[in-house]
């Protein structure tokens, strides 16, 4: 037997099924901040909002880890009563996660101390 694939006599192999790659969710700056906030006022809501519009909760806990968020920020934002977001730097236009609105420069423009 020969292993020609054109040989009729030659035994067949099945075909491969092609991955069907599942779409990465979308995140815009109107949902980066709707996560922003819900992690740290209400989790389990905003888990439970986003997954109903198609948001894994994983994807959504990747994109806040993405974005800067830390469970450490998470619980002083929750002690202080105040949220982060995202904020353009104004020395250089970067956006970067904000933990208040005394916060307006990025790590890399902050003067060394």
């Amino acid at each position: 037997m020969s292993s020609d694939p054109l040989d009729p006599d030659a035994p067949s192999q099945p075909t491969p099924t092609p991955e069907v790659a599942v779409p990465e969710p979308s995140f815009t700056s109107q949902l980066d901040e709707q996560i922003l906030r819900g992690l740290v006022v209400d989790e389990g809501a905003l888990l439970r909002e986003l997954g109903a519009r198609g948001y894994p909760a994983a994807a959504v806990r990747a994109r806040a880890t993405h974005l800067g968020l830390t469970q450490q920020i998470v619980m002083r934002c929750r002690l202080a009563g105040s949220w982060p977001s995202m904020r353009a730097c104004l020395a250089c236009e970067l956006r970067f996660l904000s933990l208040g609105v005394h916060h307006r420069l990025c790590k890399r423009c902050q003067p060394q101390r």
